[in-house]
């Protein structure tokens, strides 16, 4: 083991008082910063590898996960004590995109007064500050720049109090690090559109907002909902009603709740002559049904994250909708990349979403864009250690335009500037 690495533990317990609580010996090594995808037995035979002794098996691993099951971002590596030195070594290695942090890890006796034991089950106490979120900025080498069309800051994810590096204010920031200039918020109720507003009160041209309730919430809606949505919707920073639609995926609402609710955003999109931002999810018969009621009154209809099949796109496509893609793109069921090859997806009707906090982009290294993402990857902010699931940010916006780019054949630029004006066309926001 490292003597310096062991001596530095020893001397921050010790001006605390908590010297006795610590043991230094046999202490497993803890590796933060994992992609989420990664494995127990992959970190094994990286780590492995990264010691030049890839046949031994005297090594283990172990990711930290939560109550779901879902990898958390870091883990830990159990070797021998001849091993030590040389794994702490790897600290600031570079794994799938992401520079690791190594170091010897706590022990459990202490993880009342440091941030989590060797279960991955996190303490409410930290024996540290966490480092100031709004300086994590982004330092791109890309030189484009994006509207992120979708964007979920009215998610408890980004507000949840005593973890600043969550709040909507450092998501903003670090979105214009990264290049994303402009960012629409989706409205999901009443409360979250009022929400919005206020919030894009703060951002003048740079953030706007939707008015709308979620299928998820329909059975919330009553009597005042049209009334005080058509209200939120007069404010110049309202570029569209929604997100609306039917989700029959999960039916968190009764199907024929969220039809009603949806017909009369419908019918308020019209009247208003705002652009619809839909949610469709296993859905998609009800809901063309419902739109052809209104074909010849119809504003601009985005199809908000879209993950359908390609006989839905065509539909789309042939109606004159657009179409929001997200991080989704990167998931292994997905048929987007050949509906962009093919052509069934034009760059014409194609807007950029992030759908943050959902829809992160999930990367492996056999992705065939993973080449070309690395610039954007080494520059993004480090953002896992204050995600308790792997949380997406309009930051992570430009991995879309990248891959977005590879599939079509086209320079990320391109991707950029063209999305970008049909962001521009579809909800009249102008350039900052």
């Amino acid at each position: 083991m490292a003597s310096d690495e062991v001596n530095e533990v020893k001397k921050d317990v010790e001006s605390s008082g908590e010297a006795e609580s610590v043991d230094t010996s046999n202490r497993k090594i803890y590796f933060g910063n994992l992609p989420f995808s990664t494995t127990a037995e992959q970190l094994e035979r990286w780590v492995l590898e990264g010691i030049s002794k890839p046949e031994s098996k005297d090594l283990k691993a172990e990711i930290a996960v939560d109550g779901i099951g879902r990898a958390r971002g870091f883990g830990y590596v159990d070797a021998p004590e001849d091993f030590k030195e040389d794994i702490l070594k790897l600290h600031g290695e570079t794994l799938d995109g992401r520079k690791l942090r190594v170091q010897i890890a706590r022990d459990a006796s202490s993880k009342a007064k440091w941030s989590g034991d060797n279960k991955g089950v996190q303490s409410t106490r930290r024996r540290f500050p966490r480092p100031i979120a709004s300086k994590l900025l982004a330092t791109p080498s890309h030189t484009y720049t994006l509207i992120d069309v979708g964007a979920n800051l009215m998610h408890r994810a980004f507000g949840r109090r005593g973890l600043p590096s969550r709040s909507q204010k450092n998501a903003v920031k670090r979105a214009r690090s990264m290049g994303v200039e402009q960012i629409i918020i989706a409205g999901t109720s009443v409360a979250s559109t009022r929400s919005a507003q206020e919030l894009a009160e703060s951002y003048s041209g740079t953030l706007f907002y939707t008015a709308g309730v979620h299928p998820h919430s329909a059975k919330n809606w009553d009597d005042t909902s049209e009334e005080k949505l058509e209200k939120l919707a007069a404010d110049p920073a309202c570029v569209a009603i929604g997100e609306t639609g039917l989700d029959f995926k999960r039916n968190f609402c009764e199907p024929d709740i969220q039809e009603e609710v949806f017909e009369k955003q419908v019918q308020l999109a019209c009247r208003l002559k705002k652009p619809l931002f839909i949610h469709e999810r296993e859905a998609h018969t009800k809901l063309m049904e419902i739109l052809m009621k209104y074909e010849g009154q119809l504003p601009q209809c985005i199809i908000h994250c879209f993950t359908g099949t390609e006989e839905e796109l065509k539909t789309y496509i042939d109606k004159g909708f657009w179409i929001g893609l997200t991080g989704f793109i990167c998931q292994s069921e997905n048929k987007i990349p050949e509906l962009l090859k093919a052509g069934t997806l034009p760059l014409d009707r194609v807007l950029l979403e992030s759908n943050a906090p959902f829809m992160e982009p999930r990367l492996r290294r056999d992705l065939e864009v993973w080449d070309s993402l690395k610039h954007v990857l080494e520059c993004l902010p480090s953002l896992a250690s204050w995600s308790p699931f792997p949380r997406n940010e309009p930051a992570k916006l430009p991995i879309v335009c990248e891959i977005v780019a590879h599939y079509l054949g086209l320079e990320p630029h391109e991707v950029a500037d063209k999305t970008s004006q049909n962001a521009h066309k579809v909800f009249g926001i102008d350039k900052e």
